[in-house]
């Protein structure tokens, strides 16, 4: 009888073990998105959040208050990137190191994307 109350055991098992693979196919799998990807994600979302492994910049150049800036979200290894370390360096000479939130780099919003496209 201690059997049959073993096997009843494993097969309630086999069971539920069966659901959670099924569940678990269910669920798509993600993949990590692009820049460009990121960018329009997170668009719709508060700007505070920010994945993983990535930080917020915010480029714009132009006149006055008025200028138009665009949120770029990039990752950490772009840190090693020559051209946007210059960048970072221009904003620490024109911002300093007071910003709050996403960085403010000194550049048109397309320099920045071709600096993030490029391979570097």
């Amino acid at each position: 009888m201690a059997g049959n109350k073993s096997l009843i055991r494993f097969k309630r098992f086999i069971v539920k073990l069966r659901l959670c693979m099924k569940v678990l196919q269910v669920q798509p799998i993600r993949t990590i998105p692009s820049n460009e990807e990121l960018v329009e994600i997170l668009g719709r979302r508060p700007p505070a959040l920010v994945p993983k492994g990535h930080f917020a910049v915010l480029a714009g150049k132009g006149g006055g208050e008025a200028e138009e800036l665009r949120r770029f979200v990039v990752q950490l290894k772009y840190l090693r990137n020559p051209a946007l370390l210059n960048l970072l360096k221009k904003a620490e000479e024109e911002y300093g190191f007071q910003q709050e939130g996403a960085l403010v780099v000194p550049c048109k919003p397309e320099e920045l994307q071709k600096i993030l496209e490029d391979d570097f």
